[in-house]
């Protein structure tokens, strides 16, 4: 993918665009308003991929974002013929425009991440595919990049990813990833579904009984699946907790974290 960064920092741009090139993506980043616009003028392969927009960008690069995202939402999305900086070169041509935006992540500080204000404020003016909460590592990165690369409801065999740190699910083929979906994890169809669950409850504990109507569905009986559940949880707890993440029990509730 191309992909347009825009931050306040110089070393988040550095390290950002080391981690997506390094995966095969093209990165663009600017700090400033005219980086920005030198980004826009450089890129002559049609419009962006993705956005990435850092939530500490200084408010005139977001204000030249918000304007180029505002101009392309007719037609297309950000190139160098819908924004393209009165210096540009007059010998490049603008490249075809094409009929989409382009897909859009949002960098949250954690401390400003419980100002909802701030928060809602930056969600109704970029409306974000995927929020990212930093710090992040760089797996969880490419997985995010992954997931707004793939994410085509026009196709139906195209993975739905959940991400949780440096874990990745692929709901659609129910398939777990560690560090990028180069390295699977060999989970059992119910240590998946059972994984799944958690992640989906989102730091929230879930009773056993629930665990096991996700995991079992409602046509079995309890005093059948209650013994397979238990070696269920005892299994996957001990996949888990040697790539670093630990399912916590109290009493008969579980929750990862």
């Amino acid at each position: 993918m191309e992909i347009l960064f825009v931050t306040g920092s110089a070393a988040l741009a550095s390290a950002v665009s080391r981690t997506l090139e390094s995966a095969g993506h093209t990165a663009f980043a600017a700090t400033t308003v005219d980086e920005f616009d030198r980004a826009i003028a450089d890129h002559v392969n049609g419009p962006f991929d993705a956005v990435l927009v850092d939530d500490l960008t200084p408010a005139p690069l977001l204000d030249r974002l918000t304007t180029a995202l505002d101009d392309a939402s007719t037609a297309t999305a950000i190139s160098s013929a819908t924004i393209a900086p009165s210096n540009a070169s007059p010998s490049r041509t603008p490249t075809q425009r094409h009929d989409r935006r382009p897909r859009i992540a949002l960098l949250v500080t954690p401390s400003m991440a419980s100002n909802d204000d701030v928060r809602n404020a930056l969600a109704s003016r970029f409306s974000p595919d995927v929020t990212i909460v930093k710090p992040f590592g760089d797996a969880e990165l490419l997985s995010y990049m992954a997931l707004l690369q793939n994410d085509d409801p026009t196709h139906d065999d195209v993975p739905t990813l959940l991400i949780h740190g440096d874990l990745t699910l692929d709901t659609h083929r129910q398939r777990a990833y560690y560090r990028g979906t180069d390295h699977p994890i060999a989970l059992s169809p119910r240590e998946y579904s059972a994984l799944e669950a958690l992640i989906r409850a989102d730091g929230e504990f879930l009773s056993f009984d629930e665990l096991s109507r996700l995991v079992f569905g409602d046509g079995a009986g309890f005093a059948d699946r209650r013994s397979v559940m238990d070696t269920t949880m005892y299994s996957l707890t001990r996949k888990l907790r040697r790539l670093g993440f630990f399912i916590t029990q109290h009493g008969h509730h579980y929750r990862i974290r």
